[in-house]
Formats: structure tokens, C-alpha cells, sequence
């Protein structure tokens, strides 16, 4: 059976560095949001380097799930060290640091990851070849024996043609970089 003790009111996140965000609880509509202005990311950028690509779009998704969860926020100051207020843009600069980014990130998803762990209400089979059910599937014909290999065969000495020497091909040289190119070696 699928536990739903997912939470209903906002709550508190102890993130590192002595800061602790309110949020929402992280629901279909909140992670909707975050997706929509992900894909709006997305599709202004294709030609990243895939490694890239998959770092922003997590960042990106942590700051839309920032943006669109975070209520109140303490420990957060400005240069003066009175305390910030609280606003999208400065979610977001919050979200810019990767340990907090993380924290969020872990915290934030966890009631959802833990109920999506159960697996929906579908527990592993019990061990054992028929124990999750009957067997539904035909019994395979035997199989047929396996055909003799020929022997192998010697290879043939190929006679060497005039001005060509005998042995392998000579190997191309490596193509180097000059000085002036601009890439590193």
C-alpha cells in the first residue's frame, strides 16, 4: 500500500552555513512551474557540451524550485549584515551556491523521493523463480546439438610484388598542434 504522508503545510529546511528556508511542500503544481521555465531555458540553448547542459539544467531546476517553494528565509544577510528580504532574484543568488544548491535540492525532494521509493505500492517479489506468480510462459524446446567447426585452414604465402618491401604498412605521423594554435596541447 502507497503511504501518502506527503506534507500539507510549509515547512522548515536547515540548509548549511546557518541558513534555514521555509517551503512549500514540493507538490505536482510547484515542480510543473520549475519545469516550464527550465524547458524555456532549453530551448534558448542547443548547441552545449552535454556535461554542461546537464549541470545548468540542474541548476536551473534547483532555482525554479527555489523560486516558486521558498516563503521566508533566515540567516540571510546583505554586506552590512542586516538581514535580506526575501525575493525571487534573491533565491536564486542563494541557489548559486552549489552546497546549498544541494542541501535544497536533497531536502526539499525528500518526502517526494521517499514515497516514490516505496514504488507506488509495489513491493519486490519474494526470492525465487515462482514465488511472485505462475508461471505464464511455454516450456522451450530443447536444443538442437551444435554444428562441427571446419578445420582451419593454413593462410597461403602471397609472393611480394617488385618495389613494394614485405611487412605491415608504415604508420602515418601524429598530427601536433603548432604554437600558434590557439586550443591547449
Amino acid at each position: 500500500m502507497l503511504t501518502l504522508d506527503l506534507p500539507t503545510e510549509p515547512y522548515w529546511l536547515d540548509l548549511p552555513r546557518g541558513v534555514r528556508v521555509e517551503i512549500q511542500p514540493v507538490t505536482t503544481a510547484v515542480m510543473a512551474a520549475a519545469a516550464r521555465r527550465l524547458a524555456a531555458i532549453r530551448a534558448a540553448s542547443d548547441d552545449l557540451d552535454p556535461d554542461m547542459a546537464r549541470g545548468l539544467a540542474f541548476a536551473f531546476l534547483v532555482k525554479a524550485l527555489a523560486r516558486h517553494a521558498v516563503t521566508a528565509w533566515e540567516g540571510i544577510g546583505d554586506a552590512a549584515g542586516k538581514p535580506l528580504p526575501l525575493s525571487p532574484e534573491a533565491v536564486e543568488r542563494l541557489m548559486d551556491l552549489d552546497d546549498i544548491a544541494a542541501a535544497f535540492w536533497d531536502r526539499a525532494t525528500a518526502p517526494v523521493a521517499a514515497v516514490a521509493a516505496e514504488g507506488n505500492g509495489c513491493g519486490p517479489a519474494p526470492p525465487g523463480t515462482s514465488a511472485a506468480g505462475p508461471n505464464t510462459a511455454a516450456a522451450a524446446p530443447p536444443s538442437a546439438a551444435t554444428a562441427p567447426r571446419p578445420a582451419p585452414t593454413p593462410p597461403t604465402p602471397q609472393p611480394a610484388s617488385k618495389g613494394t618491401p614485405a611487412g605491415p604498412p608504415a604508420r602515418p605521423a601524429p598530427v601536433r598542434r603548432s604554437a600558434s594554435d590557439p586550443w591547449p596541447a
